[in-house]
């Protein structure tokens, strides 16, 4: 009998939490090694533009989500005081290469997907402050109760991005 989950997924979700740990623990040196795996997540990608431009779409406004966050002090970091690191934004990238892939069974389920992005999606700045990535600018509980109700909105709107992208390119024929 075959499991729910397919080896795909997993694969998927794998080397997203690699991508995490790389950018988190090696933050600059990890570059290299993000856009390694995620050249790799794109050659064996089956519709390659389609995914580019979701990544890039996704992790320019992710990274700008980040901006504003940084702009108004949520966090901050030593190295890079006035925009986040160019491994966050690399960290984006590799986010957005699980909306259509790990993520994707969540995204008929957005209440989940809601609760998920609230806990993990916070939880992951928490843990980057917690490895010295990045540095809070307010107290863990101010930090929450900015966190979770924005990552509980943001993951299934983007996994309802993920899922619709492209539909229209490819109900029309269009490249």
């Amino acid at each position: 009998m075959k499991s729910g989950i397919s080896e795909h997924i997993i694969i998927n979700l794998v080397g997203f939490q690699l991508c995490w740990w790389l950018a988190v623990l090696l933050q600059n040196e990890s570059l290299p090694w993000l856009i390694l795996l995620l050249s790799g997540h794109l050659l064996l990608h089956s519709d390659r533009l389609a995914e580019l431009q979701l990544i890039l779409i996704t992790a320019t406004f992710g990274y700008l989500l980040d901006t504003l966050l940084l702009l108004s002090g949520v966090f901050h970091f030593e190295r890079a005081p006035a925009v986040p690191p160019l491994w966050l934004a690399l960290l984006w990238c590799c986010f957005a290469a699980t909306l259509r892939q790990g993520l994707k069974p969540l995204a008929t389920h957005p209440y989940l997907a809601g609760l998920l992005g609230g806990v993990a999606g916070s939880g992951s700045y928490l843990l980057g402050a917690q490895l010295g990535a990045v540095k809070l600018g307010y107290t863990t509980s101010t930090s929450l109760l900015i966190l979770v109700p924005l990552w509980a909105a943001l993951l299934p709107a983007l996994l309802w991005l993920g899922q619709n992208f492209g539909t229209r390119n490819q109900a029309s024929g269009a490249l």
